[in-house]
């Protein structure tokens, strides 16, 4: 026989309860059933992983011959960067990282003279 609603909403009042009085054994819990459904599930989603690289590859391979590269939102390996410059603008950079625009600025920047 299904059970009410009002049944359901009270176990998980008793479940927040409990995980509220025990927050490490409930953490504890959490960390073991995601290594557990991990563990089930890897070669699934490295299959998944491999094959969409591959696509992108094929899709992308005449255009890396010719020494050009296309950027999507969707295979940018990292967030989209956003920064100041010195007059306060703000600067969107999606194909350097922080490292590699730091060191373009010190290139940018005069000597200092001794």
């Amino acid at each position: 026989m299904p059970r009410s609603a009002a049944s359901r909403e009270k176990d998980r009042a008793r479940v927040r309860a409990w995980r509220k009085k025990n927050p490490q054994r409930a953490n504890a819990n959490n960390r073991k059933a995601g290594a557990r459904w991990r563990s089930r599930h890897r070669d699934a989603h490295a299959e998944q992983r491999f094959r969409f690289r591959s696509t992108e590859r094929q899709r992308f391979a005449g255009i890396a011959a010719s020494g050009l590269s296309v950027i999507t939102k969707e295979s940018l390996q990292r967030p989209e960067l956003l920064y100041l410059d010195a007059n306060g603008r703000i600067h969107r950079e999606r194909e350097l990282s922080a490292e590699e625009l730091i060191d373009q600025w010190k290139r940018s920047q005069p000597c200092p003279t001794k």
